[in-house]
């Protein structure tokens, strides 16, 4: 039999009912041949018939003025908003943490360092970009600039370079000669001859500048197309009657060149005062007191070239850290 008004759930299984089309009466379906009567729109059909319906005994009235329905897209607003209020709160601890750093960027995660030079194809430009950059990373004692450094080819009054070393009497005395890609850089005090202006000269401040002339050749070669060896000339001081240089082939380096920059040399530039006490104080002086040397400069030859004379420091306190007072000042 026909659904009564007000019946809940499906009609009963003894007595099915035969499908018809939603928009015929019940009454019209009855009499087969009957007129059917133009169909209802389905739209105001289904409104008259729940306006006509009287609401099940068991369901609550609906309350108007329950705010269930907006409930969930003013959640989702909420979090929307706290998320970016949030992140707007790390961004400004990030900056506001390495607004007093020395080297405020941390280093990619998939680069040798967190700088690096434009110009690596031309050895010439690149080195004059490394120099001001390592430059402006180290501190004299009143808080200026350390030294300023010049960077460029091995050439000196346009002439070419040719490193020779000057090898121990226990490995023959002779002369080995290295003409192979490289760059020079040279540190210049502010003071006169440039001599470092601030301060006097100690093993710790010694130590700072070999720290960077190794910071100098690490992003060389790295960095650089085709450099194979590295010379730093250190700025002078009262106490040396030579002027000294670091010099550094890849091959010497080539462990760290292999890891990230970090590994090696902290991400915060030491300063004199601390420099000692710097985590990486006894790698630099693995790595720089061996490659320290007294140099000098040959005049040109037939084939309009010179050369950089570099005679190692010999003294056997030269190859340890200590406090000994007789190491090198700087």
């Amino acid at each position: 039999m026909p659904q009564e008004p007000g019946d809940v759930g499906p009609p009963r299984p003894e007595e099915p009912v035969a499908p018809s089309p939603l928009w015929l009466r019940p009454e019209a379906a009855a009499e087969p041949g009957a007129e059917r009567p133009a169909p209802e729109p389905l739209g105001e059909r289904w409104l008259s018939d729940r306006r006509s319906e009287p609401p099940p005994a068991d369901e609550p009235e609906p309350d108007d003025d329950a705010p269930a329905p907006r409930r969930r897209p003013r959640l989702v607003l909420a979090a929307l908003l706290a998320g970016a209020a949030l992140a707007i709160v790390l961004v400004a601890l990030a900056l506001r943490d390495g607004s007093g750093e020395r080297d405020p960027a941390p280093r990619a995660q998939t680069g040798w360092s967190a700088w690096r030079p434009a110009a690596t194809a031309d050895p010439a430009r690149g080195a004059r970009e490394i120099a001001e950059r390592v430059a402006g990373r180290y501190s004299a004692s009143d808080g200026g600039r350390l030294v300023h450094v010049e960077g460029g080819r091995l050439r000196i009054d346009d002439l070419r370079l040719t490193v020779a070393v000057q090898l121990p009497p226990s490995a023959g005395g002779r002369l080995e000669i290295f003409s192979d890609p490289g760059v020079l850089y040279r540190m210049c005090g502010l003071g006169p001859d440039c001599r470092v202006a601030s301060g006097r000269p100690s093993v710790a401040r010694h130590l700072l500048l070999r720290r960077a002339a190794l910071e100098l050749a690490l992003h060389s070669f790295r960095y650089l197309d085709g450099v194979q060896q590295v010379a730093v000339l250190l700025p002078p001081s009262a106490a040396q009657r030579d002027g000294q240089a670091v010099y550094i082939r890849r091959a010497q380096v080539a462990p760290e060149l292999r890891k990230p920059l970090d590994s090696t040399l902290t991400e915060r530039t030491p300063t004199i005062a601390n420099v000692k006490r710097s985590p990486d104080a006894l790698l630099v002086q693995q790595l720089t007191i061996p490659a320290l040397f007294t140099y000098g400069f040959t005049p040109r030859d037939r084939r309009n070239r010179a050369f950089l004379l570099l005679d190692p420091l010999s003294a056997p306190e030269n190859q340890a850290p200590g406090e000994n007072p007789a190491r090198p000042r700087g």
